[in-house]
């Protein structure tokens, strides 16, 4: 949490942090094409709450079915919720700008779609599985949906790097929390 922290502060102090941002987004700008920018949309529409909402909710029945435990099942959604509440209780306390050609330009620190998504697969690469090995060895493949959906945040120019890092950060923190619940309720 320390490093979201100070990662949130060098977003507000418009120094190195936004800086970088802005120069990785001039290097992502110069190399979109439209049909990068249309499957970088379409990632990007994953993370919407009408798409991850459902998701969120049959991925935790299924693992509660079955791996027989309402605890794991009840865990999913609401490390989703609660990661998806931590995001936006950031970006009202910390507004930040977002790259042009947004509505909503002052709500771009932290990413929910990277919260939310990252966490949805990090805690259901722990719940469905009851042995470390098999849990770390779902984590990659739940790291790789989540920088699919960072990377097309910024893609799609909704977030800038610094952003989805935060969304990362959060996203970790929950699921770390979560295996340490399932560890104590073996």
């Amino acid at each position: 949490m320390g490093l979201l922290v100070a990662l949130a502060i060098a977003v507000n102090l418009d120094g190195l942090v936004v800086h970088a941002d802005w120069r990785i987004g001039l290097k992502v700008k110069a190399h979109m094409t439209p049909r990068r920018t249309h499957l970088a949309q379409l990632i990007f529409s994953a993370g919407d709450p009408e798409v991850l909402i459902p998701l969120t909710v049959v991925a935790g029945v299924s693992i509660a079915v079955w791996r027989k435990s309402l605890l794991r099942g009840a865990l999913i959604p609401t490390a989703v919720g609660v990661a998806s509440a931590v995001s936006g209780a950031l970006k009202a306390l910390l507004p930040s700008v977002r790259p042009a050609g947004w509505a909503d330009q002052m709500h771009s620190f932290p990413s929910t779609h990277t919260t939310a998504t990252a966490t949805l697969f990090g805690v259901v690469a722990v719940c469905a599985f009851l042995h470390w090995k098999q849990q770390n060895q779902a984590l990659v493949f739940a790291a790789l949906g989540a920088f699919a959906m960072a990377a097309a945040c910024v893609l799609y120019r909704a977030h800038w790097p610094s952003d989805v890092l935060g969304g990362l950060l959060i996203a970790t923190a929950t699921v770390a929390t979560v295996r340490l619940v399932l560890l104590r309720h073996r």
